[in-house]
C-alpha cells in the first residue's frame, strides 16, 4: 500500500516482520498533507524525521506503533505530538534534533525502551518517572546540569548524556543493569556515585580536563595524553570501590577475595589482557606505602602475584614482586631487607631497563642503605 505527497508516491514496505513507512526529508508539515495516510492503520513504523513538524497531529490513527522517528523537526514541547499518549505498544521513540526544552507527556508510554532526546535544549532531566522498562536513553548534546529523576529506571543498560553541563555523577545508585554510560565532555571535576554500577563495560569520560590525574591513575593514552576510559570500565568501578575501603580502614582481604572470584567467572580472557585491567589495583598498592598501610600493600602485591600467575603475564607477577619488596623496605629486621634486596635484584636482572613503575630504585636504594648502615654499626 502506498501514500502520496506532492505527486510522489511512496510506498510501505515489510522489514522483519514489521509494517514500516518511510517519510524523511520530504518537507511535510501536516499529516493530513499526506494522502492515504488514513489506510495504514496497522503501521509498525513510522519515519517522519526531517520534515518541518512544529507540531504533530493524527497519530491516534496508528495504535499499533512500536517505531516513531521525529528526528530533526521544529517541535519544541513534546505535548505538541497529539495522540502520543495513545501509542500504547510505542518502544522505540527518537525525538533528537528538535526544540524541546521540557520532558513531559510521555508518561502513558509505559511499554517504551528506547528514548532518543539528543541535541534538543534541556536543561533538566525530569518526566520519566513512569518509563520503567526504559533500555537506553540518550540525552546527549543538551544543556544538562545534573543527573536526577532516574531511580525508577531500573532496566537502564545505556545511558548517554555526554555534550552537557554535568560537574559531578549522582542518582546513579540504582541503575544495576546499566552497561554503557556516556559523559564525554562535561565538566566533571572528581568521580563518585559509580560504585554500584558492576555490569559497566562501557564507560567513556574522555574531554573531561577536571579528571586528568584520574586518568593518569588508569595508565593508557589517546593521542592527546588522556587515558581513554572508555575501553573496558569494570575495573575502575572496582578501583573506586577498593580506594574507598582503604580511606575507610576497614579490612580488604574480603574484598580482594571476591574480586579474584569475580574475574575468573567473568574468564582471564580479553577483559583481563590490558595491562590497564591490573594497573589500578598496582597503583593504589603504592598508595597505600604513601599513606603507611604496609599490611595492605602487602595484600594487593599476593593479589597481583596470584593474578599474574593465573594469567600468566609475566609482567603483572614482576610488578607483584616489585610491590612487595617495596613494602618490605619499610621494615628494620635485616633478614627482611636482604629479602627485599633479592626481590628487587631478581627484577633488574631480568630486565635492564625497568623504569620506576616496574622497579622502584628508590626503594632499593633504601634497603640497601638500610643494609650498610646495619653493616657499619656491626
Amino acid at each position: 500500500m502506498s501514500v502520496e505527497f506532492n505527486n510522489r508516491t511512496i510506498d510501505s514496505y515489510m522489514y522483519k516482520g514489521r509494517k514500516c513507512l518511510y517519510l524523511r526529508g520530504l518537507g511535510v508539515e501536516r499529516l493530513d498533507e499526506i494522502n492515504g495516510l488514513e489506510e495504514l492503520t496497522d503501521l509498525d513504523s513510522l519515519n517522519l524525521s526531517f520534515n518541518k513538524f512544529t507540531e504533530v497531529r493524527g497519530l491516534e490513527l496508528f495504535a499499533h506503533l512500536t517505531n516513531l522517528n521525529l528526528r530533526g523537526n521544529q517541535i519544541k514541547e513534546i505535548t505538541a505530538i497529539h495522540g502520543l499518549s495513545m501509542l500504547n505498544d510505542l518502544n522505540t521513540l527518537d525525538l533528537s534534533q528538535n526544540r524541546i526544552l521540557e520532558i513531559t507527556g510521555l508518561e502513558a508510554l509505559t511499554h517504551l525502551k528506547e528514548l532518543d532526546l539528543s541535541k534538543n535544549h534541556l536543561k533538566r532531566i525530569s518526566g520519566l518517572e513512569q518509563n520503567s522498562h526504559l533500555e537506553l536513553l540518550d540525552l546527549s548534546n543538551n544543556r544538562i546540569r545534573y543527573i536526577e529523576n532516574l531511580e525508577s529506571l531500573t532496566k537502564l543498560k545505556n545511558l548517554n548524556l555526554a555534550h552537557n553541563h554535568i560537574y559531578q555523577i549522582s542518582g546513579l545508585a540504582t541503575l544495576i543493569n546499566l552497561e554503557v554510560l556516556d559523559l564525554e565532555d562535561n565538566k566533571l571535576m572528581e568521580l563518585k556515585g559509580i560504585n554500584s554500577l558492576w555490569k559497566l563495560r562501557s564507560f567513556n569520560l574522555l574531554k573531561n580536563d577536571g579528571l586528568a590525574e584520574v586518568r593518569k591513575i588508569l595508565g593508557e593514552r589517546d593521542e592527546d595524553g588522556y587515558a581513554p576510559i572508555g575501553f573496558t570500565p569494570l575495573h575502575y568501578v572496582r578501583y573506586c570501590n577498593l580506594r574507598d575501603l582503604l580511606k575507610s580502614g576497614n579490612s580488604i582481604e574480603e574484598f580482594l577475595a571476591d574480586l579474584f572470584e569475580d574475574y575468573k567467572k567473568i574468564g582471564f580472557g580479553d577483559l583481563l589482557g590490558s595491562d590497564n585491567v591490573w594497573w589500578w589495583i598496582y597503583t593504589l598498592g603504592f598508595k597505600c606505602l604513601e599513606w603507611e598501610k604496609f599490611r595492605e600493600a602487602e595484600q594487593i602485591g599476593k593479589f597481583l602475584m596470584e593474578f599474574g600467575k593465573e594469567k600468566k603475564n609475566e609482567k603483572a607477577k614482576y610488578c607483584a614482586q616489585n610491590l612487595i619488596a617495596s613494602t618490605l623496605s619499610f621494615i628494620e629486621d635485616n633478614d627482611t631487607l636482604v629479602k627485599a634486596k633479592t626481590l628487587f635484584e631478581e627484577i633488574k636482572d631480568k630486565y635492564e631497563r625497568w623504569d620506576e613503575f616496574y622497579f622502584s630504585k628508590s626503594h632499593y636504594d633504601k634497603v640497601l642503605k638500610k643494609l650498610n648502615e646495619s653493616k657499619d654499626i656491626g
